[in-house]
């Protein structure tokens, strides 16, 4: 009898301790007491996009797959300092540790989750209006697929996790990849308002729009019918994309989205922006164009923190990689000199065309006449 009575006072100890320790969370955001308000999803949208803006980060073996892509492109060399051992190993697509790339896939299904734990939460908070709403959610949907489309380039075949539930599942072909990040992209389409690049909000610049999800879809299509040679592509519905319809989806973005080429490709580069210091943005009477706000060209960028001023892995890295090595000279600044331009490029480029001047810069050409330090 002694030995039930306490076996009976423990189960009191322990019933009364869980209900002493399952206290609501007062001091800190987790998923019983967020989200709440639209402001909390904004929040979380927020923090998906935070995911694209780490670019390199040394001991996490992250890498951006735009610098990865450029590293290892025919047109450029390694580059670099003699101890830029990673820079060398990516421009041989090979590998200077066994987890050289962890970090990338790590940063990108961070994204991933969460934009699937914003879409599962959808409904549990009261919107301000239907169209505040689905321009979140398409949101959302454009960065899990910006995400899911960097994986399959960098890895191929990946896991597709669509939830916040933790599973061992199997990687995906390419075919279905393809198939899930298209729909995500027509989804984004559909839900985001047609509003034209002139009268955006101009303190909502950086973040995804229609015509950005059009423009993607554009060019997710074009990356998988030029590499996997197929024309069509079967959407999570059952709907069927082929190129006439991404033709369509682009010409609306053409047409409608106020976007458009600037008249004088050079003024997109940084030297434009320094046309008293350097001759041939003097010669040619250029004028930087600007950032997002003044950039008509500009359907979608990445806004990097100004936090970069204190941890350098928020900064825009990659003009940081792509900067001249050793120097400081205005107007192209510092930097660690890696994806350098193969000379070959520069030899077999006619100079008649005003693209390759306009590009490249020679440090061998006297006319450039730039003081390096």
């Amino acid at each position: 009898m002694k030995k039930i009575n306490l076996i009976f006072t423990i189960v009191l100890i322990l019933s009364s301790c869980s209900d002493f320790l399952d206290t609501e969370n007062l001091t800190n955001k987790d998923s019983s007491n967020f989200p709440i308000s639209s402001e909390d999803m904004d929040t979380e949208l927020v923090s998906a996009y935070a995911a694209n803006t780490e670019v390199w980060e040394t001991s996490e073996k992250k890498c951006s797959p735009f610098l990865v892509s450029v590293e290892m492109a025919d047109y450029t060399l390694s580059g670099g300092g003699t101890g830029d051992v990673t820079a060398r190993a990516m421009s041989s697509n090979k590998q200077d540790v066994e987890s050289m790339y962890s970090g990338t896939w790590n940063r990108l299904y961070r994204g991933i989750h969460r934009t699937n734990f914003l879409l599962e939460n959808v409904e549990k908070v009261l919107w301000e209006s239907e169209s505040q709403k689905n321009e979140i959610i398409g949101q959302a949907y454009f960065l899990r697929a910006n995400f899911y489309y960097d994986l399959g380039r960098m890895f191929e075949n990946v896991p597709i996790h669509l939830s916040t539930e933790a599973e061992n599942l199997p990687q995906a072909t390419p075919q279905e990849l393809y198939s899930q990040i298209c729909s995500d992209l027509y989804q984004a389409v559909n839900l985001m308002p047609s509003t034209s690049y002139q009268d955006l909000n101009r303190n909502n610049l950086g973040r995804a729009t229609k015509w950005a999800a059009e423009a993607l879809l554009g060019r997710v299509y074009l990356f998988y019918s030029g590499v996997y040679k197929q024309e069509i592509v079967t959407l999570t519905d059952g709907t069927q994309l082929d190129k006439a319809k991404v033709l369509s989806v682009l010409e609306d973005c053409i047409t409608n989205s106020g976007h458009a080429l600037v008249k004088d490709f050079r003024n997109l580069w940084p030297y434009s922006y320094s046309n008293k210091d350097y001759k041939y943005a003097v010669d040619n009477n250029l004028q930087w164009i600007g950032e997002m706000g003044d950039n008509v060209e500009t359907i979608f960028a990445y806004k990097f923190s100004n936090a970069g001023q204190i941890d350098q892995s928020y900064c825009n890295q990659p003009c940081l990689f792509f900067g001249l090595r050793g120097q400081q000279t205005m107007p192209f600044g510092k930097g660690w000199g890696w994806c350098t331009t193969n000379p070959k490029l520069y030899e077999e480029w006619s100079s008649d065309d005003l693209r390759k001047k306009g590009t490249i810069l020679n440090v061998n050409d006297p006319d450039e006449n730039v003081n390096y330090k």
